[in-house]
């Protein structure tokens, strides 16, 4: 399971009550209605369910770092105007998990380079055909990557950079619980969609849904546990042949004895 939380200082968001993971967005939307925060769990719980992923979604108004804290999160979603309301430099630098923040949307020279910030991963907007967004705030220092920024949710259009952070914030989660690497991955699997390289408009690239599933489904398959481990080759030999698998926790635990009724699932699989 990934965990990811949503900063907001809006007390018409959602009230996840520091919770409930979002189950049914479909139930969610007949619920609270469109409310910029409930767009935002909706986005991030299709992408999860696309990485066949579960996910705990936590809503932070105040005390942020205890709250990471006690969820153990994974990243944090923040919004332009709310990473300049709640948070100062400072306080950024100190949040104890990884930080992916919209651009935000006044175009070129936009409000301000939220990509300087230590901590902080910002993300622009392009279109489902990579194409950017016109209202996407770029320009040097402005982003560091992009993702899709314009949604249908329930027959209506969501456009904007905040609803293309979340896309990305997930991405991330998931990339965070199969390596330790993660920039390293994403800066592999970002696809170059303007000028050669980094540029203003689109940063360093676009990263899809589709590749992270693709490396999830191949690179990122192999428990983490099994590394520098003696037997780590046999053991993804095995793996890719279907024949041995992990635990649904994500290990592999190689040193544990294996139980009768794990042998004969192995032995069925021969």
């Amino acid at each position: 399971m990934i965990r990811v939380g949503l900063a907001t200082y809006h007390d018409n968001g959602v009230d996840f009550s520091i919770c409930p993971y979002v189950k049914n967005p479909q139930g969610l939307e007949e619920q609270v209605g469109y409310t910029h925060e409930t767009v935002t769990a909706i986005l991030m719980k299709r992408v999860a369910d696309y990485l066949e992923e579960d996910i705990q979604i936590v809503q932070i108004k105040n005390d942020i770092n205890s709250v990471i804290q006690d969820y153990n999160l994974d990243v944090l979603n923040v919004s332009y105007s709310n990473i300049k309301a709640i948070m100062s430099e400072r306080a950024i630098d100190l949040i104890p998990c990884q930080v992916v923040a919209s651009a935000g949307n006044s175009g070129e020279d936009g409000e301000g380079p939220i990509a300087r910030f230590n901590n902080v991963i910002s993300v622009g907007a392009v279109d489902k055909n990579g194409n950017h967004l016109d209202f996407s705030s770029y320009g040097k220092g402005q982003l560091d990557y992009v993702a899709i920024g314009r949604h249908e949710v329930n027959g209506r259009r969501r456009q904007g950079t905040s609803f293309a952070s979340p896309i990305f914030a997930v991405l991330y989660a998931y990339i965070s619980k199969r390596t330790d690497n993660v920039i390293e991955v994403i800066n592999e699997l970002v696809v170059d969609v303007d000028e050669y390289g980094e540029d203003l408009k689109t940063g360093l690239g676009w990263l899809r849904m589709e590749d992270v599933k693709k490396w999830g489904d191949n690179v990122g398959k192999y428990s983490m546990d099994i590394k520098d481990h003696w037997a780590e080759n046999i053991i993804k030999k095995y793996i890719d042949k279907g024949i041995v698998k992990g635990y649904p926790d994500g290990t592999f635990r190689p040193d544990e004895t294996v139980t009768r009724a794990e042998l004969l699932a192995i032995l069925n699989r021969l």
